[in-house]
């Protein structure tokens, strides 16, 4: 019995391994699963992305401005406290940051694991697509085709997932993260910089509030290789401080994109401080730092020539670099 029982097993052992290259040999060329879409996935010609679902619609879109960034924009429901059913809360809108150029890339590639190609209808419900759980929209400019994608079910304990191509209705193995990605895009794509180079690799810094300015150049490092300033109205005295001043500078991050309303109530409003930022090869990057009072509370809000924008910041934080701020203008 123990004779027969591994013979079995060796056996079983051997049919798995013939199966398994059989399946192996079954999946496309990496060559050729990467140009399913290419004619028509084109980077460039992208102009907008769309994921809809029952729970959420997402959306990016370039910005018509001379940046031609793109823009974020996540949809999400919720149920009803009391009556029940779905309502949608407001739009959460955000500068994507340089990981959605990289997902831009992939996905003009999309790597497709398997082509499933056309099967019945009775047999959608096996890959998720008989009620599809989204549909990804892939919209290019001028005369250029868009993509239109169902979005089926992603396969157990993987991170694979089956889409269905409206134009034939074919049926691809993709991996998941080319969808997933952009169901929580603010943990991917969320822009949080508030200048896109670090501010303790600039030459020269000039802040000013009200009718106070002081203008700091770069000077040493001290011994913990924190960059120390000194003023330009005497280049032999570092500005006490000014190193620890600029270090938390450099931490202010988006916490938040303001809404419309909050962006149109902060233009041309009064800032609490500015700072122009010079880089060695002489570009410059512009910081406002603005207050909205709520009481006896208050929010702070910064405006970049980065962003083009202004976005909520950290109140304990930016209360401290305010706080500093006549140590620094002491020189």
């Amino acid at each position: 019995m123990r004779a027969v029982g591994f013979t079995g097993l060796m056996w079983a052992l051997a049919l798995c391994g013939a199966l398994g290259l059989s399946y192996w040999a079954s999946l496309p060329q990496a060559e050729t699963a990467g140009k399913f879409f290419s004619q028509q996935l084109d980077v460039a010609k992208i102009e907008q992305i769309e994921l809809i679902s029952s729970k959420a619609t997402f959306t990016a879109f370039k910005n018509s401005d001379q940046l031609g960034r793109w823009w974020i924009e996540i949809l999400r429901k919720s149920l009803k406290d009391k009556v029940g059913g779905e309502i949608e809360q407001g739009p959460v809108r955000f500068l994507a940051s340089e990981r959605f150029n990289e997902y831009l890339q992939e996905l003009s590639k999309l790597p497709v694991i398997r082509d499933i190609g056309v099967v019945a209808e009775d047999r959608l419900n096996e890959f998720g697509l008989r009620e599809p759980d989204g549909t990804l929209v892939i919209k290019n400019s001028g005369t250029e085709l868009s993509v239109e994608l169902l979005v089926g079910k992603q396969l157990f304990g993987s991170q694979s997932i089956y889409i269905m191509r409206k134009s034939d209705n074919r049926i691809l193995l993709v991996d998941a993260d080319l969808i997933t990605d952009l169901t929580n895009p603010e943990s991917r794509f969320f822009e949080r910089r508030v200048v896109d180079s670090p501010i303790q690799e600039a030459e020269v810094i000039v802040v000013s509030s009200a009718d106070k300015q002081v203008k700091m150049r770069r000077s040493k490092q001290d011994a913990n290789g924190v960059v120390q300033w000194v003023s330009s109205l005497d280049l032999s005295k570092d500005i006490e401080g000014a190193g620890a001043w600029v270090e938390q500078l450099a931490r202010l991050k988006a916490a938040k994109y303001a809404d419309k309303a909050t962006q149109d109530k902060l233009v041309g409003s009064p800032t609490v401080f500015e700072a122009v930022v010079t880089y060695a090869e002489g570009r410059s990057r512009k910081i406002e730092v603005r207050q909205v009072k709520n009481g006896s509370d208050s929010e702070f809000y910064v405006w970049s020539d980065f962003l083009q924008c202004h976005v909520k910041v950290a109140t304990a934080l930016t209360e401290n670099l305010i706080k500093e701020l006549p140590q620094i203008f002491r020189g």
